[in-house]
Order: structure tokens, then sequence, then C-alpha cells
């Protein structure tokens, strides 16, 4: 999630937070020379292998001891790779196998102790840009460097440190942020951090007397939790834009809409033929289907759940019984889940963000809207007890609700809340922004649907 701080001291902050999948930060270059970590062995120790430790790795800070062999003379060598994601902690949100599934590098590092010494010659570059292009091609990151290092051996030959320095975002978000920037002169930071994080973060800080954070942008639930547990949300200023939301969103005393999360069907083209479309959420409990469905978690709070708790309301109870009976295939990496079908893996994926869908064009898939509707998530605004900054926050909220900054969401295929946005939508983005949605999941139910899921799928 996006936490959002004032890179001037003389100018107001604003906090604002988003979902997990969609989290941008800025990652820096890592520094020329990295220092060992704390509980590492030091440069010039002995290392785990038994030999001199000649540097360490710029961001994960693993020790690089000295080869089991010597290197070639006069021929640079490709040693090691490393990625990098300062601004998380180096704990990216999208696991780090699905960054490597797209760099073919990895797979030419020399092996000093099997005697293989990859050369870095025209064709390792080459490589190295075509891996840069695959990684900025998957719409994941919102700023991407390709670095490389030389670390010289005693007989003088360079070994390369290639290090890939990326900063997950969702652009569309960023474009608002860099909006809000020029129309207001209020420079803005982002902060990755999941939900579960930040609303510990939050509980902490205030119940220390510390209020840093202006507004956040959460889940529904996830405020009204904070409701329920306590007030560390404050009521909302006057918001103009506000006004403009359209049926059948409305803004509460505490927050006010910003989008909707909705998901459909994703499908394999080539897999599913024309006739076999799922039309229904009943179609996916068809016998052809069994052991082809992955889907996202559903035990867990995520839009698994989410999607189990809306269809257990909507469908009927035996719906998500004969679900369970297809023996979907589970897992908890959302945008690599999409491209696993695309890659043919499996058949159909469940639930598909529609905002996500759009990393695929040209893969063939296809998003479903099924004739019951979509059910989604709704992400809110509201301004956070004792804000420090409360003019900024408002500011921000007003500005995230005008009709340029939803219309940077909507032509994303998120759904809209400002009725102007939907109207003006890109015309591969109208199904989507005007999609029938079901739901919400509601809070009060949340632990009832998770030991349900939880029964189903043990």
């Amino acid at each position: 999630m996006h936490m959002l701080f004032s890179r001037a001291q003389a100018l107001a902050a604003v906090m604002a937070l988003c979902v997990p999948a969609l989290a941008a930060a800025q990652a820096p270059a890592p520094p020329a020379a990295a220092a060992a970590a704390p509980g590492q062995p030091a440069v010039g120790a002995i290392g785990p292998g038994g030999r001199p430790i000649l540097t360490t790795a710029p961001c994960s800070h693993q020790p690089l001891e000295a080869p089991a062999a010597t290197p070639p003379a006069a021929t640079p060598f490709v040693w090691y790779l490393d990625l990098c994601f300062d601004k998380q902690g180096n704990s990216p949100t999208i696991e780090t196998e699905t960054y490597l599934y797209y760099i073919k590098l990895k797979d030419m590092i020399s092996r000093p102790s099997q005697g293989v010494w990859v050369p870095y010659n025209d064709e390792i570059e080459q490589i190295l840009r075509d891996d840069f292009k695959r990684l900025w091609g998957t719409n994941f990151l919102d700023d991407l460097q390709a670095d490389v290092r030389d670390v010289r051996f005693s007989n003088g030959v360079i070994g390369k440190v290639v290090v890939y320095n990326m900063a997950l975002g969702a652009p569309y978000f960023t474009a608002v942020l860099k909006s809000f920037e020029a129309k207001y002169g209020i420079p803005v930071e982002s902060l990755d951090l999941r939900a579960s994080e930040l609303s510990e973060r939050i509980r902490t800080e205030q119940a220390a007397g510390r209020f840093l954070g202006d507004a956040e942008m959460v889940t529904t639930t996830m405020i009204e939790e904070q409701l329920k547990n306590g007030d560390f949300v404050q009521k909302l200023p006057p918001i103009p834009n506000a006004a403009h939301l359209r049926p059948p969103f409305k803004a509460n005393e505490y927050s006010v809409p910003a989008f909707m999360q909705p998901m459909g069907i994703l499908i394999n083209t080539r897999l599913v033929k024309e006739q076999d479309i799922p039309t229904s959420w009943n179609d996916l409990n068809d016998p052809k289907w069994k052991g082809k469905i992955l889907s996202d978690d559903m035990r867990p709070l995520g839009s698994g759940n989410t999607m189990f708790a809306i269809l257990e309301k909507t469908m009927g109870t035996d719906f998500n019984q004969k679900l369970a009976e297809q023996k979907p295939v589970f897992s908890r990496d959302m945008r690599n889940d999409a491209r696993r079908v695309a890659r043919g893996e499996y058949a159909i994926y469940i639930p598909q963000i529609f905002a996500f869908t759009s990393d695929l064009k040209g893969l063939p898939v296809k998003v479903v809207i099924p004739k019951e509707g979509a059910p989604f998530a709704e992400m809110d605004l509201a301004v956070l007890k004792n804000a420090p900054h409360p003019n900024a926050a408002r500011l921000f909220i007003d500005h995230f609700l005008s009709v340029e900054s939803q219309l940077l969401y909507a032509n994303a295929w998120m759904l809209p809340v400002n009725a102007a946005a939907a109207e003006r939508a890109n015309p591969d983005a109208q199904q989507f922004v005007n999609a029938k949605i079901i739901g919400p999941a509601k809070l009060a139910e949340r632990s009832s649907m998770m030991d349900l899921a939880k029964k189903l799928y043990p």
C-alpha cells in the first residue's frame, strides 16, 4: 500500500494507501560499494565457503566470496545477479520468482566450481537489454534500471555484478500523484505497505501519540474496522467533488468512495472454446473444468475471499461447495497467475481483477464478466485522526475524485466513481467501467466466511 509524505518540510504532506498488487515506490540506485549487513562477515573475512569475501551484493548484501577457481585471464565474466527493491525493504510485493521468470540473464551466470565461465560480451549485453524490455513490458514496475558493477580479481580479471533496480507501482496512481504535485505544488513520496502492516502502523503510531499521516485510501471494510476498534479516522471535511459521485456510490461522514476493483473470470482463449466460455459463475462448476481452474487463495483475507463471500450470498450456499469439488489450485500471486493462464498452464483463473487484464494485451486471454455481475472491493478515502495537514488531505481527496484523476483509473479498467470519467473512458474500457457489480463483502461476515472457506478447502 502507498504511504505518501511531503519531501519538503515547508509543504504539507499527504498519506494515501492503495491495493498491495498496485503498490509503487521509488527505488534509488544502490550505493557503489555495499556494506556488509548486520550479522554478515565483512569484506576480507573468510566466508562460509572458506574463501575470502571480495565484496557484498549491492542490495541483498550477500557476501561474495572469491571464486572456487581462478577466472581465465583477460576476459571479463558474468559473476552475480542482484535484484533491488530498496524502498520495499528488499521485500517486493510480488514474489521475486515472478521477476526472475522474465530475466534470462539468470541462466547465464558463471559457475566457477564447475569450471563454467560466461564471458561478459556483446551477446550478454543484448540479453540484458532484452531482459529490461521484458520486465518493463509487464507493467508491474513504475521505474527500472539495469546497472553493471565491476569487481577486479587478483589476476586483473573483471567480474561483472549485474543489478536490476526495480520500483513497483501502478502507473495510474503515480500519474495522480504527479498531477497533484503539479497543481498544488505539494510534493509527495510513496511508501509501500501491505494492508495489515498499514493498519498496525497507524494503530501503533496513534497509540504512541505520533500522528504522521493525513489521509488513507483503503478498503471500506478496513475503515469500518478502524471505526469499530477506535477513532483512527476523523470526520470528513467538505469534499466538493463528492457531489459528482455516480449512483450507487455515496460518501458518509467518515469516508468517500475512491474507486472500485471489480473481478471477473479470466480464460485462455486457446483452451476454452467459444461455446464453452463461462457466462455465469455457475458455469465454473461444469465437470469439464475440474482441475483446470487456478484461483487466488480463498481462505485468507484478499481478493479470493472477497469473491468467495460475495458469491456465497449471491449464488447460494451450494455454489462454493460445488466449486470446491472442482479442486481449484490456490496461489497468492495474482498478476503472475494471470500470466500462467496466458501460458496455458490453466484454462481459467479467478478472480481476475479487470485492471490487471490490461497488462495482458496481445496474449491469448479474455476477461469475462458473468451475467450475475462482478464481485468488487471498494476503496475509500478517509482523513486520519489528528492529521497534521488536514487541508492537504482534503485537497488530495478532492483531487483524486476529479474527472481527470478518475479517468486515469477508468482507462486502466478500474471502475471510477465519477460519472463523467465513466462516460469519457476509452472504448476498450467501457465494458469494464460500466460493468454490473455485486457485493460488497461485509465486515460482520468476514470471520464466518473465512471459516467456511477453510472448511471447504482444508
